[in-house]
């Protein structure tokens, strides 16, 4: 939900943005129903703002995510996934790995055995994923800053060297 709010910032205004954003993951689409469900008063308001947002749609089933997969067009694909050890983010991933004019966006930590990490430090340019090796093509991009999983004194060090006034943890 964190990063659909971060594209609706940045977008949501932009009458010239018709990207599609597809959330692509039972776990986040259960959470946006759950925050729905939950949120009163102006956070609620925001929060249905966001929702209304002509570019997000909401992948429910394994039917609408092959059809995403395969439509061709453009779109940024929420797809949370266990660090691509599981659920349609492996499927994703072998669909865009491939392809050097798309791009993957890691936005938390990956243990070294995962295949998120092993996307990330891959050398030899391939990766097996549910068995079959694919290619990596794709831009690959990761946020260290999104993580939830640093302990306390390793973000303060990674944070420390940051020039600004302020950081809030």
């Amino acid at each position: 939900p964190y990063m659909l709010w971060l594209l609706y910032s940045a977008f949501g205004d932009d009458l010239t943005f018709f990207t599609r954003i597809i959330v692509d993951s039972p776990l986040a689409i259960k959470l946006l129903e759950d925050y729905s469900n939950e949120l009163t008063g102006e956070k609620k308001k925001l929060f249905d703002e966001m929702m209304d947002w002509h570019c997000i749609e909401l992948s429910k089933t394994a039917i609408t995510s092959a059809e995403a997969m395969e439509d061709g067009e453009p779109k940024v694909v929420l797809a949370s996934s266990g660090m691509l050890d599981a659920g349609r983010g492996i499927r994703w991933a072998k669909k865009v790995l491939p392809n050097k004019q798309d791009c993957i966006l890691f936005v938390g930590y990956a243990t070294p055995n995962s295949n998120a990490y092993k996307i990330q430090n891959n050398k030899s340019k391939t990766i097996i994923l549910n068995g079959d090796t694919t290619n990596i093509k794709a831009n690959l991009v990761t946020l260290r800053s999104f993580s939830g999983h640093m302990q306390r004194e390793n973000l303060l060090n990674y944070y420390s060297g940051i020039n600004s006034e302020v950081v809030y943890l």
